[in-house]
C-alpha cells in the first residue's frame, strides 16, 4: 500500500501554511521560466499545482491509493 498522506504530513511539517507552499510553487515556476525551458516548465508547474490541490482537498481518502 502506497500512502500519499505521508508526503502530505511531511510537507505540512516543513511548510506551515498552504499559501507558503503555493508561493514556493510559483517561485520554482518563475525560476524555470527564467531558465527558458520550453515545455518542461509547464509540465512541472501543472504537476505541482495538481499536487497542491490534492493535498488541500477535504477527505483524506482521495489521497490514498492501494496497490494490489
Amino acid at each position: 500500500m502506497w500512502d500519499f498522506l505521508f508526503f502530505r504530513k511531511a510537507i505540512e511539517q516543513i511548510i506551515f501554511s498552504p499559501g507558503f507552499f503555493l508561493l514556493l510553487i510559483l517561485l520554482v515556476y518563475l525560476l524555470l521560466v527564467l531558465k527558458k525551458k520550453k515545455m518542461a516548465h509547464l509540465l512541472i508547474f501543472f504537476f505541482f499545482i495538481s499536487f497542491y490541490l490534492l493535498s488541500t482537498w477535504p477527505g483524506e481518502y482521495l489521497l490514498v491509493r492501494t496497490l494490489e
